[in-house]
């Protein structure tokens, strides 16, 4: 009987032991409960979380607040295009690539588009300046607009025409001579020749290959002949001159010419000018810098 006794004691024992884990295990972790209040049942507040798609949405610009312009392009030698706004704290912008092909293979010739958007910030009138450089042809050309933004934000961008002297003052920007590592502002003359090449660096940046001639000038030809009036001067070191129409030349060693002066570089001498100049043809280049 004894035996009988402690068999069902351990029977017991065993059941209540499975009862027991078995409650234990239908319990869901500590670290996965999550409590939600009611806040008609509480003086607590409930949290809130806010997503960030709700923030952005509500400082999102009107579609009257931003304007977006677009330009082909293609992998393997197609334009590129950088753009400058000249006060940003009245226009700011964004600048992207869409392919037509998401499964493009570069170097191919895959075409894609250039988007450029820009958006209101403050009220005012701003220049905004598209440069497209062009590396098969080696030739760089700008597209100007006026960028307004009215007191509501609203934005318009409108294309000037380049050539209209009235919306170019030469006071917001100036005329760069580049020579390798060196950039010299250019002191531009006050005569016809001048402005004509001054209205032409506009709409395209002038990379001109020069050579030496008669041992004080580096020349080179321009892509087409501007006004011109020759005659007889004394060049000194840094002149920029035209020649014959069509031949720009930078001197290096004081000398006499018929030309039209078309500007001045100043370095600190002739031995300084002719070791950036270097012997043998060397690659200048002409371009307008803006400022606000």
């Amino acid at each position: 009987m004894n035996y009988v006794k402690y068999i069902l004691i351990a029977v017991a024992v065993v059941v209540l032991s499975v009862v027991v884990c078995a409650c234990n295990g239908s319990k869901p972790a500590a670290s996965s409960t999550r409590t939600t209040r009611d806040p008609s049942t509480t003086n607590e507040e409930p949290t809130t979380t806010t997503s960030a798609t709700t923030v952005a949405s509500s400082e999102t610009p009107k579609d009257n607040q931003k304007v977006k312009l677009s330009f082909d392009s293609f992998d393997g030698g197609g334009p590129s295009y950088s753009v400058t706004v000249q006060d940003e704290s009245i226009v700011k912008y964004e600048k992207w690539v869409e392919y037509a092909d998401p499964d493009h293979d570069q170097m191919e010739g895959s075409a894609f588009d250039v988007y450029i958007e820009f958006t209101s910030v403050a009220p005012g009138t701003t220049r905004v300046i598209i440069e497209e450089y062009f590396p098969i042809m080696s030739t760089t050309t700008y597209t100007y607009y006026d960028a307004t933004v009215a007191d509501d934000l609203s934005l318009t961008l409108q294309k000037i025409d380049a050539s209209d002297d009235d919306l170019f003052v030469k006071q917001n920007y100036d005329l760069v001579v580049t020579i390798g590592q060196y950039s010299y502002y250019m002191d531009v003359a006050k005569n016809p020749t001048s402005d004509a090449f001054e209205k032409n660096l506009r709409t395209n940046k002038l990379s001109l290959s020069m050579e030496d001639k008669d041992g004080a000038w580096k020349t080179g030809d321009l892509p087409e002949e501007l006004p011109h009036d020759d005659k007889t001067h004394d060049a000194e070191c840094g002149d920029i001159v035209l020649m014959e129409g069509r031949t720009l030349a930078i001197c290096y060693k004081k000398t006499t010419g018929d030309f039209t002066v078309v500007g001045h570089i100043s370095v600190p001498s002739e031995r300084k000018l002719q070791d950036i100049l270097g012997k043998g043809d060397v690659l200048v280049e002409f371009y307008l810098e803006w400022s606000e």
